[in-house]
């Protein structure tokens, strides 16, 4: 195993640990990519095909944080969006939006979408919107 010249820097910039990330994503290659980014981060992944997959985790488990691709099966991620944001028991958990697309980033953030991540993106890009999201979830001041 070998350290990368940032090892030091992503230990640095990952403050808080242990949060529980769902990753919905019909790509193999995107999933693996931010797994393996945000699990760098000492945090736990979870992921799903779709959004009916993700909708599910997200009713079971205390999820903290979500990344949703733009594109899913049977809906896009901004039509989950929707959907999400209007059930009670999952709207206070962040939702990011990746994607290839940069400008589906307003119409994203209209609709609720907490953050966008552009695709691809580097490791610290990743840690740091997460590191970002989680300081604020459990910020005593929030909520």
């Amino acid at each position: 195993y070998k350290k990368s010249p940032n090892s030091l820097r992503i230990k640095k910039v990952c403050a808080v640990k242990n949060f529980r990330v769902l990753i919905a994503s019909h790509s193999p290659l995107h999933l693996r990519s931010l797994q393996r980014m945000i699990g760098q981060g000492g945090h736990q992944v979870i992921h799903a095909s779709n959004g009916a997959e993700a909708m599910d985790h997200l009713d079971k488990q205390s999820v903290d944080l979500c990344f949703l691709q733009d594109t899913l099966p049977n809906e896009s991620g901004l039509e989950f969006c929707q959907t999400y944001t209007n059930a009670a028991e999952t709207e206070h958990i962040p939702i990011v939006i990746f994607s290839r697309r940069p400008e589906l980033e307003p119409e994203a953030l209209a609709k609720g979408v907490a953050d966008f991540l552009k695709m691809p993106c580097q490791t610290q890009e990743a840690l740091g919107l997460v590191e970002n999201w989680c300081q604020m979830i459990r910020s005593p001041n929030n909520g």
